[in-house]
């Protein structure tokens, strides 16, 4: 004899239904690695798998070209206009920034958003406001569409530059420890730029540095040094030792480990002075022989 079915068609459609959408829920809400593209997602740090980068991961050279590359994954959330929404990220053709369209020596905002007439994901630059925060997420100030993904910089060329002595691009998500390194071969008493990385606010951040050089010195008191000059308006801050006697063939070397927060400070997005240079000052030096940085700075 068969058995009585204790609960109508009806219902038991209604708590499959409710059953699949609670799953669908939980499985959009587990970050990147869900595949549930083009859905609504929960806004958070962790559904971004991507990160700026010159084409081909390439961490020392300049490049036309600044692109969206895929990390963890190749997905993002984005801000559709009424939810946020998972989206994948092209890597056949990834979205990309062209250093001719912009101006020279210049530091931008980079902001991510789907771009519906193509549906595909787009990058572009931003100089006005800071970025603002929208549902825990920074988005571009009056326009919730457009995710903050970092700062880059432009060099004189004008070309996107990420090499050891210009970290010219900062990835708020995934950032990585890039090394930074330079050689110093100058006399005189002007100051020497060493390494410059663009000026970054939206969270400390830390280089550490070490310096060895060989100097002829004069007969006057002198601070040969690394010293850290937030633009070219701003007076260099001294790192290092005093170097008083005289003679030739004096070695100075120190370690400098820097955390640098520009909070509360007006960063120049926009303008040429945007980016913390690291400079060589010898006011008195006879000569630097020779002088080498070695460091690394996470971005």
């Amino acid at each position: 004899m068969a058995g009585k079915n204790l609960i109508d068609d009806g219902l038991l459609n209604a708590i499959r239904q409710t059953v699949r959408a609670e799953q669908d829920r939980m499985q959009n809400e587990r970050g990147p690695q869900g595949p549930l593209i083009g859905q609504v997602a929960r806004p958070d740090h962790s559904n971004v798998g991507v990160l700026l980068s010159l084409p081909g991961y390439i961490w020392d050279g300049t490049d036309a070209d600044l692109e969206l590359l895929s990390w963890n994954s190749d997905e993002i959330v984005l801000w559709s206009g009424d939810s946020w929404v998972r989206h994948k990220v092209d890597q056949s053709s990834p979205p990309s920034i062209a250093a001719s369209g912009e101006s020279a020596d210049t530091t931008y905002n980079i902001y991510a958003y789907w771009d519906k007439p193509t549906q595909a994901v787009k990058i572009e630059t931003g100089t006005a406001a800071e970025p603002v925060v929208a549902d825990g997420i920074c988005t571009k100030s009056g326009d919730k569409t457009r995710r903050f993904m970092g700062i880059a910089r432009t060099n004189a060329t004008p070309a996107w530059e990420d090499s050891l002595t210009k970290r010219y691009i900062a990835n708020f998500y995934n950032p990585l420890k890039k090394e930074v390194a330079a050689t110093v071969n100058t006399g005189g008493t002007a100051d020497t730029d060493v390494i410059s990385v663009v000026d970054i606010d939206f969270s400390d951040w830390f280089i550490w540095l070490n310096y060895h050089s060989r100097i002829t010195n004069s007969t006057v008191t002198t601070m040969p040094t690394a010293a850290l000059k937030r633009a070219s308006s701003t007076v260099a801050t001294a790192y290092g030792l005093t170097v008083t006697e005289s003679g030739s063939d004096i070695v100075t070397e120190y370690d400098i480990g820097l955390s640098l927060s520009w909070t509360g400070q007006a960063r120049d997005v926009g303008g040429s002075s945007g980016k913390v240079d690291f400079k060589v000052t010898h006011s008195g030096l006879t000569t630097i022989v020779a002088g080498t940085f070695k460091g690394a700075v996470m971005m």
